[in-house]
């Protein structure tokens, strides 16, 4: 026969296990897995926007070591190509911020928006790409909160968007992928 201190010990434990449960579906990080074990799309979008914003951190911090560090955006779901693109123009003098959607990369302007020593000097976005804003609709919400966007290009493989399209909403060029890392670095230089 239970009394009632083994039948509150007994609650305890069946709480403590139903905590310990919930903790097995977090990582080390504080991310989320979906019950299946993987990664829920949603946690990785918020993965990739808590790293977008530890790179904006960084550009501010490295701002303070120099009098100004432009800021380059590259935006493009392929996220193998975005690290590429990184470590092909990133250096001291030029910090780069990488972004896998639309959406992220309207959260992250907004963000270096914020700071006028870190506003974003070039954005090369990807014309296709997955989400709530493909490349084209996420610079016209730059448009539309009234804000003009700095100079920006349009990467893409595809020709659903013509040059001339392109150029009239704003773009400084249209680079039709693939392309050379050359192309990239000389475009980001001029």
């Amino acid at each position: 026969m239970k009394n009632k201190k083994d039948e509150e010990n007994s609650e305890e434990e069946m709480s403590s296990d139903e905590d310990s449960l919930e903790e097995t579906t977090e990582t080390a990080e504080g991310e989320t897995k979906a019950p299946s074990g993987e990664f829920s799309e949603e946690t990785a979008l918020e993965a990739e926007l808590a790293s977008t914003v530890a790179d904006i951190k960084k550009a501010k911090a490295e701002a303070k070591d120099f009098e100004r560090v432009p800021v380059v955006m590259i935006v493009d779901d392929e996220q193998d190509l975005c690290e590429l693109f990184q470590s092909e123009i990133e250096k001291p003098t030029l910090h780069v911020v990488t972004c896998i959607t639309g959406d992220i990369a309207l959260q992250s302007f907004q963000g270096l928006m914020e700071s006028p020593d870190q506003y974003p000097l070039l954005i090369l976005t990807d014309v296709r790409m997955p989400g709530k804003y493909d490349g084209p609709a996420w610079i016209n919400e730059i448009y539309k909160s009234g804000k003009t966007p700095p100079t920006f290009a349009f990467m893409t493989g595809f020709s659903d968007l013509s040059n001339e399209d392109a150029y009239a909403m704003g773009a400084s060029a249209v680079l039709k992928k693939p392309f050379s890392l050359s192309v990239l670095t000389k475009f980001v230089e001029d």
